[in-house]
């Protein structure tokens, strides 16, 4: 057992963890967590695309449901439904289409270890390649539509997660 003192008193041990929070005491099972985590799959197709730094993107872009944008000292990269309809061109300087969303339907906190390798690591036994988009919230796993079906089977059989299929429309 160790023993620790930061900003809550934490006491852990092998599988079980003790919290002491403002006087109560409050046991959690770490797989708790792990076996009630849920999935939501996304029927659309995303594209990731890679643009020129300088790219100014259409207004339009932000009127969609679901979308990511990174900026770097190198280059933007976006990703949008592929059946979106805006017209990137001659700004794109690469495109990878065919790829669907995996969500991870939980608030990740900071603190948080191993949910998303819990996620991926089955994923890389199955040698599915993945694209990982975090957000403040929670993570999107992004597979390779040909590999959708073998990865649920890998996630489930390792974790134990349950998939939701969404009816949602991204665009």
């Amino acid at each position: 057992m160790q023993l620790t003192l930061s900003k809550f008193l934490y006491l852990a041990s092998w599988c079980v963890r003790y919290y002491l929070v403002i006087g109560t005491l409050i046991e959690e099972n770490e797989m708790s967590s792990v076996t009630s985590l849920n999935l939501t799959l996304y029927q659309d197709d995303v594209t990731v695309y890679r643009l020129n730094k300088e790219t100014q993107l259409p207004p339009d872009i932000f009127t969609l449901k679901w979308f990511t944008i990174s900026k770097t000292l190198d280059e933007v990269s976006i990703i949008l439904p592929s059946q979106c309809g805006f017209v990137i061109g001659d700004k794109m300087t690469k495109a990878e289409p065919g790829w669907r969303v995996i969500k991870i339907e939980a608030v990740l906190d900071f603190g948080l270890v191993g949910t998303l390798a819990s996620i991926v690591t089955p994923l890389k036994e199955e040698a599915i390649p993945v694209f990982v988009v975090s957000t403040y919230d929670t993570d999107y796993i992004l597979i390779k539509s040909e590999h959708v079906e073998k990865a649920k089977k890998a996630i489930i059989k390792s974790t134990g997660y349950a998939f939701t299929l969404s009816d949602t429309s991204l665009v």
